[in-house]
């Protein structure tokens, strides 16, 4: 049986200078520091769930105030602020009310290279064909449809592009291990690359810091520790300490409910 096509990526990219980009820095000015936080959760989201946009869906804006205690209206106005920015695509937004970008989807293809095959929906592609570092044959575009067809109308195209081209199935769980450790390389240094972003500098950027983050994803897992660092930035916290709390605190509490 064909493994079902994984749509998302589990870790992303972001630049050492993203606080002197210009985009940035016209949403980090008007609205501080804990909007920052709020781009890192969208990108974060569209990311995990599609691989290269997020959809917004109603109670979004919500679930992202509460988790960082903020008020709903300023996390719409910070996305708005973004869109504004051109930190995601406007034109994407205004037809598809959909967040994407170009470096988003440069940073999907990168990081999907060793996938058999990566799925966009051509409506939302971004990069010309030269950009994908793709060539003709590598890319395949689905064939004109007659009106006789059963095709529905208005359904997605979509690109699909073959990157590694292989009908072995032994091959395939090679690039699926070959992904994984891939993933498992950068794991805690995204954890830690979070961590720089969100502090601001608060606390001393060092490899004592990295051993910490590294020592409680092991301990805990990425995706919780991820978590007490969105807590920590939402309550003004400015430690690895206060992070490890939460989390030590989690823990005993679910000892307890279980």
């Amino acid at each position: 049986m064909a493994r079902p096509l994984e749509k998302g990526i589990r870790y992303f990219s972001v630049d050492t200078n993203m606080l002197t980009d210009r985009k940035i820095q016209r949403v980090l000015h008007p609205f501080g520091a804990q909007s920052i936080a709020i781009i890192l959760k969208l990108w974060s989201l569209g990311y995990e769930e599609n691989g290269y946009y997020l959809t917004l869906d109603k109670n979004l804006a919500f679930d992202i105030a509460f988790a960082f205690r903020l008020e709903e209206k300023y996390v719409n106005d910070v996305i708005t602020a973004c869109i504004e920015a051109e930190i995601f695509d406007k034109t994407m937004w205004d037809k598809y009310e959909i967040l994407t970008s170009r470096r988003m989807q440069e940073n999907f293809l990168n990081a999907t290279k060793k996938r058999k095959n990566v799925v966009i929906d051509k409506k939302y592609y971004l990069l010309t064909e030269e950009e994908t570092e793709l060539s003709e044959e590598e890319t395949e575009f689905p064939q004109e449809e007659s009106t006789t067809n059963d095709k529905k109308e208005g359904e997605t195209q979509q690109i699909i592009l073959n990157q590694t081209i292989s009908n072995n199935i032994d091959n395939d769980i090679t690039v699926d291990e070959e992904e994984s450790a891939r993933e498992d390389e950068h794991k805690s240094f995204d954890i830690y690359e979070f961590w720089l972003i969100s502090t601001f500098g608060k606390e001393k950027y060092d490899s004592e810091a990295k051993k910490t983050l590294i020592e409680l994803v092991e301990e805990y897992g990425e995706d919780k520790v991820r978590d007490a660092l969105e807590r920590t930035i939402g309550n003004n916290g400015a430690t690895i300490a206060y992070t490890a709390t939460i989390l030590a605190n989690n823990a005993k509490h679910a000892a307890r409910v279980g």
